[in-house]
């Protein structure tokens, strides 16, 4: 979430959407949290009030019972949330939001590609400067999706289109302008 919260605000619409994204997938998290805790009081307290007698807990039947219905609620609270966020959502997701991304992280990624250019050396490389250059472009894709972790935001098709933004020979990664144009 630390790469969710680096993103600029207010600049573009898409930026704002996938902030917006990593925000309700978070609360469908906690909201699944709360109610697999809730799930586990219900079962736990249900199972001593029924099986064993002898033992003395300080939840009464009615609070596990109001447990399971928290539980059920949230599971359903969840389920509803995740159904607009993959159908409204992420399929509105304007497709340029993997250009907006590679632009707003273009510094990490120009700091990558230098650190890769240097390690490899492209300009004596045996294939050539074109094919060294897709490879360092490769590693740095890899570099930053894996630091980033984008893909537990976006969708594997929205996550793959900040790859292939990477991988573009159009995105000039070497320029310090922020439109990746010379």
């Amino acid at each position: 979430l630390k790469a969710i919260a680096a993103l600029p605000s207010g600049i573009n619409t898409s930026l704002s959407q996938v902030k917006s994204i990593a925000a309700l997938q978070s609360c469908i998290t906690f909201i699944r949290i709360l109610a697999g805790f809730c799930t586990v009081i219900s079962l736990l307290s249900n199972f001593i009030h029924n099986n064993l007698v002898g033992i003395e807990i300080p939840i009464k039947p009615e609070q596990a019972i109001l447990a399971a219905f928290a539980a059920i609620g949230g599971w359903v609270i969840a389920n509803f949330l995740e159904f607009y966020l993959e159908f409204f959502a992420l399929w509105n997701l304007e497709p340029s939001a993997g250009y907006d991304i590679c632009n707003a992280f273009k510094a990490d990624l120009r700091k990558i590609y230098n650190e890769f250019s240097e390690a490899m050396n492209i300009k004596n490389h045996i294939l050539g400067p074109k094919m060294g250059d897709r490879i360092i472009r490769e590693y740095t894709a890899k570099e930053f999706l894996d630091k980033t972790r984008f893909d537990s935001v976006l969708m594997a098709d929205r996550f793959s289109a900040i790859m292939q933004t990477i991988l573009s020979e159009d995105f000039d990664i070497s320029s310090s302008h922020k439109d990746g144009k010379v």
